[in-house]
């Protein structure tokens, strides 16, 4: 099983959504999303703190 974290801004998040429906589809691969792991009251740099620990790869999808 591969971790996988991806790290972007959502002005980019319709292209982020094409690439996680991408990812998805690929066997023994776990993703991170921060519209599923992040809920109202959490401590935002605490979960992404625990994320980047747990995930094997980082995806930085840089904007301008």
């Amino acid at each position: 099983m591969v971790n996988i974290f991806i790290s972007y801004s959502w002005t980019d998040k319709a292209f982020v959504e094409q690439l996680i429906q991408s990812i998805i589809t690929i066997k023994d691969i776990e993703l991170w999303r921060d519209v599923q792991e992040i809920h109202g009251g959490d401590i935002l740099p605490d979960r992404i703190s625990k994320a980047l620990d747990w995930c094997d790869v980082l995806i930085l999808i840089w904007s301008k």
